[in-house]
């Protein structure tokens, strides 16, 4: 917030806390500021476009409208990562989840290792973490005959399978 001054708050007004384009949730504020958070930014013109926030934000929330959300940092699992960007597009509508990792450990590196590499579907990577032995591998083989892009341009909104998958993917779009 120091760095962007009165351009993070409506009409420059930083004397009104309720003005902030960026605010902040996490277990140690006030009641009444986490109440005016959360019912602020579930609102479509809401102040508040960015909320960075620590888990504390997807305990008992339900805003569907969540289009991105950037994950910074080491995570304590996979399945700890996957339930925090599970807050992104709940809706149903396109989201973007996107992790800056500082450091992982056990089997979450050798997965980090995989995804860097960038050569394969980074959603069947991660989905391979939740599979039991026991279990069909048909939807991880489904993933792997995805089809091309029926589009002759490469467009910016594509919603091909490949588009619509994974970065991984979306750069194999035609």
């Amino acid at each position: 917030m120091s760095r962007l001054h009165d351009k993070a708050f409506r009409d420059g007004r930083n004397d009104d806390p309720k003005s902030r384009f960026v605010s902040m949730f996490h277990g140690h504020i006030a009641d009444p500021l986490q109440q005016y958070t959360l019912s602020e930014f579930a609102k479509p013109d809401s102040t508040i476009r960015v909320l960075v926030c620590t888990v504390a934000f997807g305990m008992g929330v339900a805003i569907g409208d969540v289009r991105q959300i950037i994950h910074w940092g080491k995570v304590p699992s996979l399945m700890t990562y996957w339930q925090e960007v599970g807050r992104c597009g709940r809706d149903g509508k396109p989201s973007r989840a996107i992790w800056y990792p500082k450091s992982v450990v056990g089997d979450d590196k050798t997965l980090l290792e995989k995804i860097k590499s960038d050569e394969d579907c980074v959603r069947r990577l991660v989905l391979q973490g939740f599979k039991l032995s026991q279990m069909s591998t048909d939807e991880f083989d489904a993933q792997l005959a995805k089809r091309d892009c029926s589009s002759s341009v490469k467009c910016l909104q594509c919603a091909c399978e490949l588009c619509v998958c994974c970065s991984h993917c979306r750069a194999k779009c035609t």
